[in-house]
């Protein structure tokens, strides 16, 4: 249901504080201490301390602004994290669709939609409907992902976002496959050096408890072996990663972090792919055990 302003009875997509200070000529603070909306001592120490939410989290769940969430902290006194400290902190999970794959949520849809109607030239509801619907098939992406993605090799638009690697050339073919870090190619060197035969990302597994897929970044036919080069994890591959160990547990994944290619970078000899890296179900121990 839309936010509705308690002065007028006017209902909102979302909050509107212009509203309140030029229609009512009152701050934003007095409309909520007014209406008793701001959150007590108590319940912001819950939520900030205990549950270690952020200042935007808060003002999501209780309906303030940024502004007089951070506000309310000085006046309780409650300290602010750091930005050192607010990296080391775990941020809960508070809903799984909120960050994985949202794309085939049903609000999320709509808002594409929307979104889509409002920005296409053409305006045609029929086509972007289609578009919206077949992009959001699971089917559809697991058809179209790993070397069926027809960006699949290929350098990602400019301003995406999307890595900082390089193409590398095949010695033999020739072939240009853009991978999206330089910790990639160095691992495709020595797999070429050392005369293992590998693809790049050549499958995607499907998890479906979180609608969504992981691509491990090779697979070594003559091993059997999925390979993912790592620099840094997001909580969220923490937890893509820790799913597909349960759901795919015989899969012999090996994860090579940037220590190990730097020792294996100029190395000739075949048998250094088992002797570093760490394989998927020693690492999800470590994490469960805490490290």
């Amino acid at each position: 249901m839309s936010p509705t302003c308690k002065e007028c009875g006017k209902q909102y997509a979302r909050i509107n504080n212009s509203h309140i200070v030029h229609t009512h000529h009152m701050t934003t603070d007095e409309y909520y201490e007014k209406y008793n909306l701001l959150p007590s001592k108590e319940y912001l120490e819950e939520l900030y301390i205990d549950k270690c939410l952020s200042i935007v989290s808060i003002s999501k769940i209780t309906g303030c602004n940024n502004s007089s969430i951070y506000r309310l902290l000085l006046k309780y006194d409650i300290p602010r994290r750091t930005l050192s400290d607010a990296s080391k902190v775990k941020i809960p999970i508070v809903h799984k669709e909120d960050y994985v794959c949202a794309l085939s949520r049903p609000d999320v849809i709509e808002k594409n939609r929307l979104r889509m109607i409002t920005t296409n030239p053409m305006k045609n509801p029929d086509v972007v409907n289609k578009c919206i619907q077949t992009r959001s098939d699971p089917e559809y992406r697991k058809a179209h992902s790993g070397i069926n993605s027809p960006c699949h090799g290929r350098k990602p638009p400019k301003g995406s976002g999307i890595g900082n690697g390089s193409y590398y050339i095949d010695p033999v073919s020739g072939k240009r496959i853009w991978m999206y870090s330089t910790y990639e190619i160095k691992f495709a060197n020595y797999l070429s050096r050392t005369g293992i035969i590998w693809e790049y990302a050549p499958k995607a597994f499907e998890l479906s408890l979180i609608n969504s897929f992981y691509r491990p970044d090779f697979y070594l036919p003559d091993l059997n072996m999925w390979i993912e080069v790592k620099g840094f994890w997001w909580f969220v591959s923490i937890e893509k990663m820790k799913l597909f160990n349960k759901i795919y547990s015989t899969e012999n994944l090996r994860i090579f972090y940037k220590n190990d290619i730097k020792q294996i970078e100029n190395s000739y000899n075949i048998n250094d792919i088992l002797k570093f890296g760490i394989s998927v179900y020693d690492q999800c121990n470590l994490w469960n055990s805490g490290y």
